[in-house]
Order: C-alpha cells, then structure tokens, then sequence
C-alpha cells in the first residue's frame, strides 16, 4: 500500500473527515487531498499526520522502506554482474 492508500485508510478508519484532518495537521484541505491522491508529501508532514492519526511514522511509510530494501537488493544485484562483465 502506497502512502496516499494508507494515509486515507487510516483517516476512514478513525471516521475522520477531509477537512478535520487537514485543520489537525495545519494544512489546507485541498493540499491533504492531493496527498491522498497521490502528490508527494514533505518530511515534516508525515510526522504531523502520524501524530494526528496516532501512529509511528515507520507505519505510514512501511511500503516506502520495503520498495528501499528491495532496491537496494537489485544494485548490489546489478554491481555484482557489471564486476563480473568486466573481467570478461
């Protein structure tokens, strides 16, 4: 689940509306539902809304640091095959 997925999840959850959500983290309404459909949201932000929805930050970007793990296979994948093509 991709931050903007879990962010309303959790807002639905706790029978939160658009605009009580937004006026807790001090943001504008339409800027909480851009980052519900997708736009990026900053840093600072993310620990304001895991504050409102009382959850770790780490919950709502559990996906995003999966996706980092899985990258971070995939170079050291790719490094070990470019040392490995270079001494062909």
């Amino acid at each position: 689940m991709n931050i903007a997925k879990k962010i309303r999840a959790l807002r639905m959850q706790r029978r939160l509306t658009l605009k009580e959500t937004a006026r807790r983290i001090g943001v504008p309404s339409s800027t909480y539902r851009d980052w519900e459909y997708g736009r990026k949201i900053r840093a600072d932000k993310i620990n304001q809304l895991a504050a409102a929805f009382e959850v770790s930050v780490a919950e709502i970007t559990e996906i995003q640091d999966t996706s980092r793990r899985e990258l971070g296979k995939v170079i050291a994948i790719l490094e070990e095959a470019l040392t490995i093509l270079r001494k062909i």
